[in-house]
């Protein structure tokens, strides 16, 4: 954990506002976009809304889609493709690095 890592008790974690991480697992958690919608951190306001759109588009390529073998449904899969950021420890990946988007689902 970061708190035993770097000898940080975790009182003190919880007084700054850092999450006491797994270094070396995830931790079973996500994040949650809807928390987006009422931000007020000037670096994520009209998040919600870019997400939104993102995957609404993703949507429609995917019902015009008419086979796995077509444009539209390999651009969204192309789109839905992204890499989940090391380090962070989020997610349900039994080893240190997961997938992002795993390949039971395509």
């Amino acid at each position: 954990m970061l708190s035993t890592e770097f000898n940080i008790p975790e009182e003190k974690l919880q007084q700054i506002g850092l999450f006491n991480v797994f270094l070396d697992e995830d931790s079973h958690f996500f994040i949650n976009i809807k928390r987006l919608q009422a931000t007020t951190v000037s670096e994520f306001i009209g998040a919600y809304e870019k997400v939104n759109q993102y995957f609404h588009e993703i949507g429609l390529l995917l019902k015009t889609s008419r086979s796995n073998k077509d444009r539209t449904y390999r651009e969204a899969i192309r789109r839905f493709d992204f890499p989940e950021v090391n380090g962070i420890n989020l997610g349900f990946s039994s080893g240190r690095h997961g997938a992002g988007f795993g390949t039971m689902l395509r």
